[in-house]
């Protein structure tokens, strides 16, 4: 039989929150075991009894060493009425795997649920007052590793540093190697770090060899270090030594040698295929230039695979050969089926279609440093408003991405790459040009579109933005899209409306641009707007707020009850929410916006922005059919503006201005 201050012991261990307090003066003995309670430390001390727990939540503790469970709120049950227990229900973003053996953390249970002793569920439900919001849900990226999802229980506050630093010992980690065969080591201050990866998806540039083996089997007694894991990204966390000098050591085991994508024994296989084949006759030219582009992808916060390695080879095989092949008077030789070999179709500026390695969207092909705003991201919020058009019209580059790609244009022959002052000069936007390359890439079709909408103007205003001088912010962007939307409508109700919802897009958008491997979510930013007072965006944000925390209800259903689905303001608030309350699943958060093209291409816009065309469906991005031409005019926007960009390249810029983007 356990004794009473056994089973107080197991509750304290199973809190482990020094905010909470067990009253083992209380404790109570059943039949099999005890009933105790605990309530909230400063309560019990009397130094905030505002927080106090009615009634005192209290939990059963077996003889057995079985799961703690929340019991009725009895203080002295008698053995032989009948009991009501409480079974805990965790969030569904917690894997009690990991926690090897440890009992559920308090604060990651959403709530019991009442069970007879019978096991008959009651349908009552208590909430707990401890639960704090899981990781993904408040913002964090999705992990799909062990070492991932603990730091983010870490993050959540579900579980204390000493416990997270004994469950990372017992964790798969990926350990980056340097050329000595030695994992790399960080001096901070006067002690060592290990550099661990909590997946090869956060390897930094340049690393392409790694171990897979248990964070454990890198301690050593006599040479105590800690660890920071994920080096170099946003989310980079660093465990003192003292954390893990003492935590049990897993058990002996080897580990597993692995390396990128870019440096295995196929792709350089292929390497010297295509080197053959195509008759390059630079040696290792494809392997380094290959190299490259995987370190660029990696400083944007993503990996290539496999296959994606293989692709963008190929096709830059092929490219390359082809510019050799002009130099030399020779035609270019395109193959019959462009995808399957590495290719997306960008256009010259005759808009004569001129094919390009595909980099799906992982890096920027000339490896422009980020300005204002970051290349994988601009272009993922074009790619994003042209998939999530097509997923609802059905019509692969749809109407409104027509529109959106002829405004970006406009803005690119409008308005300097340097604005000296922030005022929008005469004349913008310029007449459209019939003979413009984008013209005669997209076809001479305007009359068989739908009337502008305001909505689709902040996306190619921002892009204006780019461009690095003092005093730059969103009024800029926002005085481009008002000028370009000109005289709404004749109801003064309805055109503030738009122009409240032009200055929200844009502040939005502002935020999810900025360069970094790491954006906060979209409802995080609807903060700020939920403190204004107007009844137009503010009233709207509260709304938004609101709806998503009530996280288990139909989103169709909520998303129906945001205005009438006909202004723009209701329009983007849609948008807002889809991509507020599913920032972490962009298949659920297009679900959500499904039903209007214009809903669905802003909540598209919103996701891509945040996570790029790799944060995107591949359906989605498949569904647009030309996403070649989308990432096209976003990149020449990128490299108009910014500082790096068009500008700094003397030989090209007289045929940019002169030919692609003539002035006027």
């Amino acid at each position: 039989m356990v004794k009473a201050a056994e089973a107080v012991a197991r509750v304290e261990q199973w809190l482990d929150d020094p905010e909470l307090r067990v009253q083992p003066e209380f404790a109570a003995r059943a039949a099999d075991g005890w009933y105790v309670p605990y309530n909230a430390a400063a309560y019990l001390d009397g130094t905030d009894v505002g927080k106090g727990l009615f009634p005192a939540p209290t939990v059963f503790v077996p003889d057995d060493g079985g799961t703690i469970t929340m019991a009725a709120d009895v203080m002295t049950p008698s053995p032989r009425a009948p009991v009501t227990l409480w079974e805990e229900v965790a969030d569904p973003e917690l894997d009690p795997a990991l926690l090897h053996g440890r009992q559920v953390p308090v604060k990651a249970i959403r709530h019991w649920e009442a069970v007879t002793g019978t096991g008959q569920r009651t349908g009552e439900v208590k909430p707990n007052p401890a639960y704090t919001v899981s990781p993904v849900w408040r913002g964090f990226p999705a992990r799909h590793t062990a070492a991932g999802k603990l730091l983010d229980y870490l993050n959540a506050d579900w579980i204390s540093v000493a416990q997270f630093a004994e469950c990372l010992a017992m964790t798969e980690v990926v350990v980056p190697v340097d050329d000595g065969e030695s994992p790399a080591l960080r001096g901070v201050d006067d002690r060592y770090e290990v550099a661990v990866c909590t997946s090869t998806g956060t390897i930094p540039a340049g690393v392409t060899r790694w171990r897979r083996m248990l964070a454990g089997h890198l301690l050593r007694p006599e040479a105590p270090v800690g660890f920071v894991l994920d080096p170099g990204r946003a989310l980079s966390y660093s465990l003192p030594a003292r954390y893990v000098r003492a935590v049990p050591l897993p058990p002996p085991g080897e580990p597993v040698e692995e390396v990128a994508a870019e440096a295995s024994p196929e792709v350089l296989a292929l390497a010297e295929r295509l080197t053959a084949d195509f008759g390059i006759e630079a040696p290792g030219l494809l392997r380094r230039h290959l190299t490259a582009v995987a370190g660029w992808a990696r400083n944007t916060g993503y990996e290539l695979s496999i296959d994606e390695a293989k692709s963008y080879l190929t096709g830059y095989a092929v490219r390359f050969s082809n510019l050799r092949g002009i130099r030399r008077n020779r035609g270019p030789s395109w193959p019959a089926d462009l995808e399957a070999n590495g290719l997306t179709t960008h256009y010259d500026h005759f808009g004569a279609p001129s094919p390009v390695p595909w980099t799906f969207g992982k890096f920027d092909p000339r490896n422009t440093p980020p300005g204002t705003f970051a290349w994988h991201r601009l272009v993922g919020a074009f790619a994003g408003f042209a998939a999530g058009e097509a997923l609802v019209s059905g019509d692969g580059l749809g109407p409104l991405t027509r529109q959106l790609l002829r405004h970006t244009e406009s803005v690119l022959r409008g308005l300097p790459q340097v604005p000296r002052t922030f005022d929008i000069p005469p004349g913008f936007p310029p007449p459209a040009s019939p003979s413009s390359w984008l013209a005669v890439a997209l076809g001479d079709d305007r009359e068989a579109e739908p009337a502008l909408s305001p909505l689709l103007l902040p996306l190619a205003a921002i892009t204006a933005a780019g461009a690095e001088v003092a005093g730059m912010s969103q009024d800029y962007p926002k005085a481009i899209a008002r000028d370009m939307a000109g005289t709404l409508t004749e109801s003064t109700a309805t055109a503030l409306d738009a122009l409240d919802s032009l200055d929200a897009l844009i502040d939005v958008l502002w935020e999810l641009l900025k360069p970094g491997d790491y954006a906060l979510p979209v409802y995080v930013h609807l903060r700020t707007f939920a403190r204004d007072e107007r009844p137009g965006i503010g009233e709207l944000a509260r709304t938004v707020l609101e709806l998503r925390d009530d996280r288990d209800t139909d989103d169709r259903a909520q998303i129906e009850t945001i205005g009438d689905g006909h202004t723009p303001l209701s329009l983007l608030g849609r948008a807002l929410f889809a991509a507020g309350k599913r920032h972490y699943d962009a298949e659920a958060a297009f679900d959500a916006a499904a039903g209007d093209p214009l809903v669905s291409a802003l909540t598209g816009a919103l996701l891509g922005a945040r996570g790029g065309i790799p944060g995107l469906p591949r359906r989605a991005v498949a569904a647009v059919g030309r996403i070649g031409l989308v990432e096209n005019v976003a990149s020449d926007a990128f490299w108009n503006f910014t500082r790096f960009g068009v500008r700094r390249e003397p030989s090209a810029r007289h045929d940019w201005e002169r030919q692609r983007y003539p002035r006027g």
